[in-house]
């Protein structure tokens, strides 16, 4: 659970409490540095939370250490290239 709460002190850090903050529609930056803060027990980010920042950073560094703690491997999938209309037909 500590690598999950440092992945995501690490994002908020990375990316700026304020612009997370605006961005994933938190009522404050001191609410967001709190929730992530591994150290400050009494506020815990919640999966929806987790859920708008990843969402607005794109960075799923969390989701990845979350995968780990249970021994899965987070990989993107593959997208393949797209074609268009005429030769699909």
């Amino acid at each position: 659970m500590q690598e999950l709460m440092k992945a995501i002190y690490d994002v908020v850090d990375d990316h700026g409490a304020g612009r997370i903050a605006e961005g994933a529609d938190f009522s404050s930056r001191t609410l967001v540095s709190q929730k992530a803060n591994p150290h400050y027990e009494t506020h815990r980010m919640n999966v929806e939370e987790l859920h708008r920042i990843m969402k607005f950073t794109r960075d799923f560094r969390p989701l990845k250490a979350w995968a780990e703690a249970f021994g899965f491997d987070l990989v993107p999938k593959d997208k393949p290239a797209g074609i268009d209309l005429n030769t699909a037909l």
